[in-house]
């Protein structure tokens, strides 16, 4: 059955709904929004809106828009549904220009960290476990034959060397 112009500009308001908040870089529950907006449809499964939002991602990749993440495109899409989908955009260009200056969209646009930031974050590896109670020879969990402390240890080492070595780079270059 196809859907009904009503049902579409449904979906396409939850749709753009949702990708106002992942381009402002807010969480976004796919679920919850098929939940809310299937009683408002005539009888729509689940998986029917969702491919319906996976059309509107087609539409939108077909225009050269951003999409909600997760929705893989789907081409086979009604008519009716791109007529929507381009009126929505043409009727909400705070849109089009939230997208431009979206961080999401435009890395160059997210704040800097400087080298102190990321050694803020930086924390040291845990320690090692004590020996295991009465020294037999059964471990009591499975060995996996990796050290993951010490693993991650030693990468947390060669990222300092590697970004001490770029930093005493930097002069050479300028």
């Amino acid at each position: 059955m196809d859907w009904s112009r009503i049902e579409v500009e449904l979906v396409v308001a939850d749709y753009f709904a949702m990708l106002w908040k992942e381009l402002a870089g807010q969480p976004v529950d796919k679920t919850a929004h098929r939940k809310a907006l299937q009683p408002q449809l005539n009888g729509r499964s689940h998986g029917s809106i969702e491919f319906k939002h996976q059309n509107i991602s087609a539409v939108l990749i077909n225009f050269d828009q951003p999409y909600v993440n997760g929705y893989k495109p789907r081409q086979n899409y009604q008519l009716l549904l791109e007529q929507v989908v381009l009126e929505y955009l043409e009727s909400d260009r705070q849109l089009v220009e939230a997208a431009e200056s979206s961080p999401i969209l435009n890395p160059a646009l997210r704040p800097v960290m400087g080298f102190d930031d990321v050694q803020a974050l930086m924390e040291e590896p845990p320690e090692p476990g004590p020996a295991r109670p009465g020294g037999g020879s059964r471990p009591t969990r499975p060995r996996l034959g990796v050290d993951f402390v010490q693993r991650d240890a030693h990468n947390r080492d060669l990222g300092r060397n590697g970004e001490e070595w770029a930093m005493e780079l930097e002069p050479a270059r300028a």
